[in-house]
């Protein structure tokens, strides 16, 4: 009977041991030397033009190297007290960055509505790219807006390009353009 007692101990201890190096061997490796160059933080409160939807959009993504994963963190809020939010996450382009189109719904209720949405996203390119997130709610609206990411070397052109400058008097767009006069 010791003799079947100490085999089934060695047994288990065998089976464990197998069991804890399997995981070890397929598990994903953790970006331990992972560099942030910056956070992206940004809201949709910024954006001047047509709201649509009664909902705000406020994101933080990691801008990080070519083939590491970035943190993004997103955060929805609304006013609305019924119906369900409907959020349709994508990529503006699906061969630069590797997050797959999602749907998500949400029960609105009375008080405060936030829900946030974790993603990992990674991208094989250098500069920066969108996800666009399309917000709906029946008889309510919509509304569309673009996270950015940026991954690897990102231009300075690009980095310092604003969409809208804003002023003492209001906000103006601007939008750089080459010419070539003849």
């Amino acid at each position: 009977m010791k003799m079947k007692t100490q085999t089934l101990k060695i047994l288990l201890i065998a089976t464990l041991l197998t069991n804890i190096s399997a995981i070890a061997m397929t598990a994903k490796v953790n970006n331990e030397n992972k560099i942030i160059y910056a956070v992206l933080e940004g809201s949709s409160s910024q954006a001047n033009g047509k709201p649509g939807l009664a909902a705000e959009v406020n994101y933080k993504s990691e801008h990080v190297d070519v083939g590491v994963s970035s943190d993004v963190n997103i955060t929805i809020t609304t006013g609305l007290s019924k119906g369900i939010l409907n959020v349709n996450l994508r990529p503006l382009e699906k061969t630069t960055i590797d997050v797959a189109e999602k749907d998500f719904k949400f029960t609105l209720s009375k008080g405060g509505n936030s829900f946030p949405i974790h993603l990992q996203v990674s991208s094989q390119i250098n500069g920066i790219h969108y996800i666009n997130l399309t917000l709906s709610v029946e008889g309510q609206g919509l509304r569309v807006v673009s996270v950015p990411v940026n991954v690897g070397k990102v231009s300075e052109k690009m980095n310092n390009n604003k969409a809208v400058e804003k002023t003492e008097n209001g906000a103006i767009s601007v939008s750089l353009a080459e010419e070539e006069i003849k």
